[in-house]
């Protein structure tokens, strides 16, 4: 399949609109925030750049919060803070074991990718709620040929199956991991030792080019399209959902100037130590919101299952409650959750969204608990993600399914104890026993961070 090149603003990134954070991170899975807002001088960005710089160019030492220090009064910044209390609520955390570190861009290209499921992997869920947030900071300007960050914005609902595919490392998604295990993500894009033609590389024509848009195009997912985060300002900022796909992007620039012109990014996790207590959003017609300004994609174009995705999150980032009912057709839905393939995957996930939004929630409870303990687990992570936006009436579901013969099942049912059943002790002592006393390392990973979800809540 011939994919078109990856979408890039013209005269600059367009930045997010404060009031629209929640909206556009429900749906989007990113927001991009301008460093005019950020309430910081200008000048803390130009000291950030020239202090790495010079480490960068001399190879003295980490480049990490203890040396250059000024970065604290980034992650400071009252339009920062403020951003961050609306995706993630006040008190939010940056986990200090992960990859809170500088980037450079450079010759090669990284492969399609969402972020390891930290801490330690484990193939746990992931959490469709906004729980874990991947912060980038940009010190210097970034240009559209400086190898801008790649995403695929309005991805982040959609995986693969992970509980037994070798293929994959634990933890991490991918869209063609046969381009790194053929050695491509090893061969240099541009720079000096490249073989592809000047020409060719600023245009975007060569065959890493062409494999990642190709890599996107045969998901068939829907809106999903290459996205280069540039032009940027210094100073800006993108919050993106641990669970987008993206990657690292090679320079398209002429390599001779790169010692002279570095670009950097800073990355941290932040994670949701708080449960959403927020009034009711208003209703929001997504089919009028026309086109993204960020991407250019355009909402209404999405089928109503990715949408259900979209209103429940939103309605949780608000209040961290179930969306209200909607009525819907059980039956057609209940089948539409046993659909085949992955290019399926937001048919059944939106399947087990509207399932759960349904007026009947003992019903949409029986039908997404049985999903629960079928063989495919493309079936299970729907169910799943089903019943954790069901609320409390999918409590006694997962109950029993915590105690399921397959190890799989009780793992799905143990997260989704942890993001949605009811508070209550036997909610809670189901999740500890299986930290305690399961067989599979897989289920007492999930059920930590269940634990602590649950407690939060």
């Amino acid at each position: 399949m011939v994919a078109a090149p990856p979408a890039a603003a013209a005269d600059g990134i367009a930045y997010s609109d404060p009031d629209c954070l929640q909206r556009d991170f429900a749906s989007r899975g990113m927001v991009v925030l301008s460093p005019d807002g950020l309430g910081v001088p200008a000048q803390i960005h130009e000291r950030i750049y020239a202090k790495q710089r010079r480490l960068f160019r001399e190879k003295r030492g980490s480049i990490n919060v203890s040396t250059i220090p000024e970065i604290l009064e980034v992650i400071a910044a009252p339009g920062l803070v403020a951003a961050c209390d609306r995706l993630l609520g006040e008190g939010w955390a940056i986990v200090p074991f992960t990859h809170n570190a500088p980037f450079p861009s450079g010759a090669f290209d990284q492969h399609w990718h969402k972020d390891d499921n930290a801490p330690l992997n484990g193939r746990k869920q992931r959490h469709h709620q906004a729980v874990q947030v991947e912060m980038l900071y940009y010190p210097q300007a970034v240009a559209a040929d400086m190898g801008p960050t790649a995403t695929v914005p309005y991805s982040q609902y959609w995986a693969f199956n992970h509980e037994e595919n070798h293929d994959n490392f634990p933890g991490a998604d991918h869209l063609d991991f046969g381009y790194y295990l053929s050695g491509m993500e090893r061969v240099p894009v541009s720079g000096p030792k490249s073989e592809y033609a000047e020409e060719d590389i600023r245009a975007g024509n060569t065959r890493h080019d062409q494999r990642m848009r190709d890599a996107v195009a045969n998901t068939e997912w829907p809106l999903a399209r290459p996205f280069e985060v540039a032009p940027l300002s210094a100073g800006s900022v993108v919050l993106h959902s641990h669970n987008l796909f993206h990657r690292g992007n090679h320079r398209r620039d002429d390599w001779r100037g790169w010692a002279d012109r570095p670009r950097f990014l800073w990355r941290f996790w932040l994670y949701r130590v708080a449960q959403p207590r927020g009034d009711e959003p208003d209703e929001l017609n997504w089919r009028a919101l026309g086109v993204d300004p960020l991407t250019g994609a355009r909402p209404a174009d999405a089928p109503e299952d990715a949408v259900a995705a979209w209103r429940c999150q939103r309605h949780w980032l608000a209040t961290g409650r179930p969306a209200p009912r909607r009525a819907g057709n059980a039956q057609a839905l209940t089948e539409q959750l046993y659909a085949f393939g992955d290019a399926a995957e937001p048919a059944r996930i939106g399947a087990a969204y509207r399932l759960a939004s349904l007026p009947d929630g003992a019903a949409a409870a029986r039908v997404l608990g049985e999903a629960l303990h079928q063989e495919r687990e493309t079936v299970r992570r729907a169910a799943a993600y089903g019943l954790a936006a069901l609320g409390a009436d999918a409590t006694e579901a997962l109950l029993g399914a915590v105690q399921a013969p397959l190890k799989w099942t009780r793992k799905g049912a143990t997260f989704a104890l942890g993001e949605a059943g009811r508070v209550e002790a036997p909610a809670r002592d189901a999740i500890a026993r299986r930290l305690a006393e399961d067989s599979s390392v897989y289920v007492r990973s999930v059920a930590a961070a269940a634990l602590g979800c649950f407690g939060r809540r």
